[in-house]
Order: C-alpha cells, then sequence, then structure tokens
C-alpha cells in the first residue's frame, strides 16, 4: 500500500470454505475480507483441466532459450515435496490420487486454473499466404 495511492481491488481464487458460514448469523470470511479490499474468486476446481495447466505451464517450452511458463522456488518445499509424491489416480489416468495429502498442489492448480493457458495451435503458414493476408482489402495482384 503506498501512501496516497488508491488501493487496486485484487482478485484471489480460493476455495468454498471462504464463503461458507460457521453457524453464526455473521459474515463469512470472504464476507469480511471483502470489506479490506480483498476480494476472493471462487476457485474452479475442475481436477483434470486444473492438472493439466500446471503440467502445461511446467513443460519445457518449444523455444530452448525460454523458461518454463511455471518455476518453483526452492523455499516452496511443501509443495515441491507433494508433487514428487503425487501418484496417478487408479480410476482416472488425468488425476492425481486424492487421498495423499495434496494441499499445496490444490493450491498451485487452483492458482493455474485462475488464469488459464490456452496453448495456440502451431500451423506453418506458406510464404505466399503471408503476403496474401498483408494486402489491403480490395487489393489483386494487378493492384499497383
Amino acid at each position: 500500500n503506498v501512501p496516497g495511492k488508491p488501493r487496486l481491488p485484487v482478485t484471489y481464487s480460493i476455495g468454498d470454505h471462504v464463503w461458507a458460514r460457521d453457524g453464526s448469523t455473521g459474515p463469512s470470511v470472504g464476507e469480511e475480507f471483502a470489506k479490506l479490499g480483498i476480494y476472493w474468486d471462487k476457485a474452479d476446481k475442475d481436477r483434470e483441466s486444473g492438472w493439466e495447466q500446471v503440467c502445461f505451464r511446467m513443460a519445457q517450452r518449444p523455444d530452448p532459450h525460454k523458461p518454463p511458463m511455471l518455476m518453483i522456488s526452492r523455499s516452496c518445499v511443501n509443495l515441491i515435496n507433494q508433487l514428487q509424491d503425487l501418484l496417478q489416480s487408479k480410476n482416472n489416468p488425468r488425476d492425481v490420487n486424492t487421498t495423499m495429502v495434496d494441499h499445496s498442489a490444490d493450491a498451485l492448480r487452483y492458482l493455474t486454473k485462475h488464469r488459464p493457458y490456452i496453448p495456440r495451435p502451431t500451423v506453418e503458414v506458406h510464404p505466399y499466404q503471408r503476403l496474401k493476408d498483408n494486402r489491403p482489402a480490395g487489393a489483386t495482384w494487378m493492384s499497383d
């Protein structure tokens, strides 16, 4: 927070428990945070597409000079340990075993689903097609 500058609203993604009522008639945790300018979105908890997002971001890019889109700091010990220990689900090969401790890994999955990466298809464009696409509207090969 910078003195004299307005605070910008920031949105974070988190699980459903933030909006849960604890038996009282008061506001939920999410409502309390909103009063302070911290806004929560309900996390997209789709497991399969979430793990797909994690894998997309951790994979090496086609350009070997560019780093992966997601790098994990050595100080994130719990996350590193959990990712290394995760086992594939016996029932669903696109998911992990949900009986394991995976809280940090789930938080990473929520993060990547909050701003999903959609890979662009790599389509080879013929050089003539590039020239043709850059012509002004209505131009023909005879227009000079």
